[in-house]
């Protein structure tokens, strides 16, 4: 059994959960170690107990983790955290079939507070140890050369991910919400990225048609361990914020683990591409045959699904405290937090829709650089130019906007959730009556959530 060295290291520097926020049964090394052996075993259902404990050599800003072995051989997670862990995304992962042999088991075992201080609380969560080293770890240790192996592998993993043949109510949740400011927005780091919306929007009842699978939010090399002699995915971790979507959003980041980026340049080895195809073939081996055939005959719809995750990671989401998507900002530009090789990686097209004779991306592409804002836009409409007039799209005016929806935009307002619209407030003086009787008169494709035409004064700006 491979296990991963691990040992007492410094603290993360970016660490919130210091002593200072902690429970006085926990303000030290020493009390947060035993305090782990503890919660094992408090935690193991077959009676094994704690032999000994010690930290997790990568810790994490949220959460201070630590390996405890027991002594029936394995070892158990705890982690202290300083706000309550969201665990749904596992049990979901857990739920897809063979899925659950990659997914940690993991559940709250106690909650603690300081009782001269009732700020001062932790969270404390337990979880089976997924036996390995991560995949960064094996690539530095190894060379890029078991990259195409690796990408396999994870492949054959994610393609257990599977939950149910369509996709319509994630595409209502979760794919409209981050598209829809991309149509109003006035911001000018997203304008640039509006006719690739629209070009999903169009597709949005394809693309509830692929099935939906769960899909992992940050799935990059630190958060896959793999078996560092055979070269396997063992398990893949950090499930937080993770959904159930279409097949293909949640695979973007196949990118950023067969290649890198750093500080906004995208940097890949030379069997990049044999590493991207090995994965592409591994989620068609592991998936069943008739699968297999309906991601053949929708492969131009996959690979827009493809870009659409590719589209919403590049940009910085959050919800405020009444749960509305907004876009995270720069704290002193006040911009929104933009991935700098976004243009770069919308470029990408995956195996099965580009063939056997092309490259993953466009022959002759040139990132272009940071800074340099004309050639960027010049760069993006190019990338879209299928769409015709691309460029116009970009310089569409609000009032623009709303006399060509008719004739632009092939779904229905009235499937988006009121908390998905954040429209500028200048569009309700200039055309308020004619937006609102659209979005009450547009025949719905789906069975959705219909607005009322009062309640868009009440919108906010973006």
């Amino acid at each position: 059994m491979v296990k991963e060295e691990v040992f007492n290291v410094e603290d993360n520097p970016y660490s919130r959960v210091t002593p200072e926020h902690l429970p006085e049964c926990l303000n030290s090394k020493t009390k947060q170690l035993e305090l782990a052996k503890a919660m094992a075993n408090v935690f193991s259902e077959q009676g094994a107990k704690a032999t000994g404990a010690t930290f997790c050599k990568h810790q994490g800003v949220d959460s201070k983790t630590v390996f405890v072995s027991m002594n029936e051989g394995t070892d158990i997670v705890i982690q202290f955290r300083l706000r309550s862990l969201d665990t749904t995304p596992f049990e979901r992962a857990r739920s897809c079939p063979g899925f659950d042999q990659y997914v940690p088991n993991i559940r709250l075992v106690a909650v603690i507070t300081d009782p001269r201080d009732f700020n001062k609380k932790s969270w404390i969560y337990a979880s089976n140890r997924i036996v390995g080293k991560t995949w960064t770890q094996v690539v530095q240790e190894q060379g890029v050369h078991i990259l195409p192996k690796l990408c396999n592998s994870l492949g054959r993993a994610l393609a257990k991910g599977y939950i149910k043949d369509k996709s319509h109510e994630a595409v209502v949740t979760r794919v409209l919400p981050f598209l829809i400011p991309f149509l109003f927005t006035l911001e000018p780091e997203m304008k640039p990225y509006r006719s690739l919306a629209m070009e999903i929007l169009r597709h949005q009842d394809k693309i509830s048609e692929l099935p939906l699978f769960m899909a992992h939010s940050d799935l990059w090399a630190g958060n896959l361990i793999v078996n560092p002699d055979t070269h396997e995915v063992m398990g893949i971790v950090d499930w937080e914020d993770s959904f159930p979507l279409p097949f293909g959003i949640g695979l973007h980041r196949i990118q950023m683990v067969a290649g890198e980026d750093f500080n906004s340049n995208w940097q890949i080895p030379n069997n990049f591409e044999e590493s991207e195809r090995a994965f592409w073939a591994g989620v068609m081996d592991g998936s069943p045959e008739h699968r297999q055939k309906e991601f053949q005959e929708k492969a131009h719809i996959i690979d827009l699904a493809v870009k659409m995750g590719a589209l919403t990671a590049g940009f910085v989401y959050q919800y405020d405290d009444k749960g509305n998507l907004i876009l995270k900002r720069d704290s002193e530009t006040g911009s929104p937090l933009v991935n700098g090789t976004l243009p770069f990686l919308l470029s990408y097209e995956i195996p099965f829709r580009r063939g056997s004779d092309k490259g993953p991306y466009p022959e002759g592409i040139e990132w272009p650089f940071e800074g340099d804002e004309q050639r960027q836009y010049k760069w993006i409409c190019e990338l879209h130019e299928e769409l015709g007039d691309a460029g116009n799209l970009f310089d569409w005016g609000i009032s623009d906007m709303v006399d060509r929806l008719e004739d632009l935009l092939v779904f229905s307002f009235s499937v988006i959730p009121m908390q998905c619209l954040k429209l500028p407030s200048s569009l309700f003086s200039e055309s308020s009556k004619a937006f609102s009787n659209y979005v009450m008169l547009q025949a719905c494709r789906t069975p959705a959530m219909h607005m009322h035409p009062r309640q868009l004064s009440t919108l906010s700006t973006l």
